[in-house]
C-alpha cells in the first residue's frame, strides 16, 4: 500500500512509470517527477484511467476519498470521466446564465471574439450582420431555447423587405454560429443544421452587369450632383412618400470620390474603405494594398491613372489628419464597406437617365458591378485576359499560375491609363441626358 514516506521517496527514472495500491488506485510517476493519483477500472468493459490529482495539490487521504467516490460511480455503471465531464458543463452553464451569457447575445459575442475575429480578413461584415437581424430578432433569447421556427422567421423578415441574398448570408453566419455554441458545449443541438439556401432566400445567379457608357455618365454626373446637395427638411413621419414624390438623397463629398474611385481603379470595395495614405505614393502613382487587405491575401500594387489620382487628392483634402483615405467620424477608423454600399443605394433612384422624355432610374447597380464594369471595357480596349486579371488580382490559373510570375505592372499601367482616357470624354461629354439629371436633381 502506499504510505506519505513511500511516496515522497519516488524519483524519476527518465521514464514514466506506476505504483499500484489497491482496488485500482495508484499513482504514475512522470520523466519529470511528477506524481499523479489515478483510478483504473472497467466500464462495459473497457478500459479507463481517470486521473485525480498531483501528489503536490492533494494529500495521500483526500486521493483515498476521491477514489472511493470514483469507484461507488462506476459500481453503479457511470464512467467517473464522464460525470466529472458532465458537472463541469452544468457549472459551466450555470456560470453563463448567471452572467447573461447563455443567451443568443453571449453566444454571438463569444463566436465573434473566439472565432470570428480570430479566423476571418473581414470580422466587421459578420458583426454587421449580427447587429442589423440577428441580435435584435433572438438577442435576449436563450440559446437553448431557439428553434428552426425562430430562426426562420428572422430570415422571412430579411427576404420580404426584398433582401434574399443577405437572408442567405445570414442563414450561414447564424448556423455557423450555433455550431460553435454546439461544439463549445454551450447548447446540445444546432437549429440551422435543416435549414437549407433554397428553403431561404433560394438559389443566387451570379451577376453579370456592366454599365454602359451613357449610364457611366449619368452615374458620374449624379454622384457629383447628389454630393454638392444639402439634405433636404425630413418629410412627415406620418405618411410614407410616393416615389415620385422624394427627393434626391444626399451622399457626401468622401463616398461619391470613393464610388468613383472603385470605377476608375477596378478595385474592391474592402480594398478601399482600408486604405491608408501611408499606401499611397503619389510620385510613382502606386497604391499598394497589403496583403492582410487584399482577398488572397497576396500584396497588390495598383498603378494609377492620372484620373485616379485626381480623386485621391481630392479625398486627401476631405480626410483631414487621418492615416485613413476614407475615415470614419472620429477620424480614427476607416469607414465600413457597407457605408459604401448604403451610400450607392441612397443614390441609385435619383440617378436617371432620359429615356424618349420620361426620366427612369438606370438598371439596378451596386458598387461590386462598378468592378465589373472595368474588367469588361478593358477588354473592349483590347487589354490581354491575363493582364485583366492581375489588375483585379485574380489568382491566375493552371500553368500560369505555376510558371508566370511576371507582375506586367507597365501592362497593366498602360491598360489603366488607356481606361482613364475612354472614360474621361464620357463623363466630361454635354448631352440631353445629363442636362435632364441636372434638373432632376437640382
Amino acid at each position: 500500500m502506499l504510505t506519505d514516506k513511500r511516496l515522497k521517496a519516488l524519483k524519476p527514472t527518465g521514464i514514466i512509470y506506476e505504483v499500484a495500491d489497491r482496488e485500482g488506485l495508484s499513482v504514475r510517476v512522470s520523466q519529470a517527477g511528477s506524481v499523479t493519483f489515478q483510478y483504473r477500472y472497467r466500464i462495459n468493459g473497457k478500459p479507463e484511467r481517470y486521473r485525480l490529482g498531483t501528489y503536490s495539490d492533494m494529500t495521500l487521504a483526500e486521493a483515498r476519498e476521491a477514489h472511493q467516490k470514483a469507484r461507488k460511480l462506476v459500481s453503479q455503471g457511470m464512467s467517473p470521466i464522464r460525470h466529472r465531464r458532465e458537472q463541469h458543463q452544468a457549472e459551466e452553464r450555470a456560470r453563463r446564465e448567471a452572467e447573461g451569457a447563455d443567451t443568443v447575445r453571449g453566444l454571438g459575442e463569444e463566436f465573434m471574439a473566439r472565432y470570428i475575429e480570430r479566423e476571418r480578413k473581414r470580422p466587421e461584415s459578420a458583426r454587421q450582420i449580427l447587429d442589423a437581424d440577428v441580435l435584435p430578432a433572438l438577442g435576449d433569447m436563450k440559446a437553448k431555447d431557439v428553434t428552426r421556427r425562430d430562426v426562420i422567421r428572422m430570415l422571412d423578415a430579411i427576404v420580404d423587405r426584398g433582401s434574399p441574398v443577405q437572408a442567405n448570408r445570414t442563414a450561414a453566419l447564424v448556423k455557423q454560429m450555433f455550431q460553435f455554441g454546439v461544439e463549445r458545449g454551450i447548447i446540445e443541438a444546432n437549429p440551422c443544421s435543416d435549414i437549407r439556401r433554397q428553403t431561404v432566400g433560394g438559389t443566387e445567379e451570379s451577376r453579370s452587369r456592366a454599365l454602359n457608357h451613357d449610364e457611366i455618365r449619368v452615374l458620374w454626373m449624379g454622384l457629383g450632383q447628389l454630393s454638392q446637395r444639402k439634405t433636404d427638411s425630413k418629410p412627415a413621419p406620418f405618411r410614407k412618400l410616393k416615389p415620385e414624390e422624394r427627393k434626391p438623397a444626399w451622399i457626401s463629398k468622401p463616398l461619391a470620390a470613393a464610388l468613383k474611385l472603385l470605377l476608375v481603379t477596378g478595385q474592391r470595395r474592402g480594398e478601399l474603405v482600408k486604405a491608408k495614405w501611408a499606401y499611397l505614393d503619389f510620385n510613382d502613382a502606386v497604391w499598394t494594398i497589403p496583403a492582410e487587405n487584399s482577398k488572397n491575401g497576396r500584396r497588390h500594387d495598383v498603378p494609377l491613372s492620372p484620373l485616379a489620382v485626381e480623386l485621391f487628392g481630392e479625398l486627401k483634402g476631405l480626410a483631414g489628419k487621418s492615416d485613413y483615405v476614407l475615415p470614419s467620424y472620429d477620424q480614427k477608423k476607416p469607414i465600413t464597406e457597407r457605408a459604401l454600399t448604403k451610400a450607392a443605394e441612397r443614390a441609385r433612384p435619383f440617378i436617371t437617365i432620359d429615356n424618349d422624355g420620361r426620366a427612369e432610374a438606370i438598371a439596378h447597380w451596386t458598387p461590386h458591378d462598378l468592378r465589373r464594369t472595368v474588367a469588361t471595357q478593358l477588354s473592349e480596349l483590347g487589354a490581354l485576359p491575363h493582364v485583366v486579371e492581375k489588375i483585379l488580382n485574380h489568382t491566375l490559373q493552371g500553368v500560369m499560375a505555376v510558371y508566370n510570375r511576371h507582375d506586367y505592372m507597365h501592362e497593366r499601367r498602360q491598360a489603366l491609363d488607356l481606361w482613364a482616357e475612354r472614360l474621361r470624354p464620357i463623363i466630361e461629354a454635354e448631352d440631353g441626358k445629363v442636362k435632364f439629371l441636372k434638373r432632376q436633381a437640382a
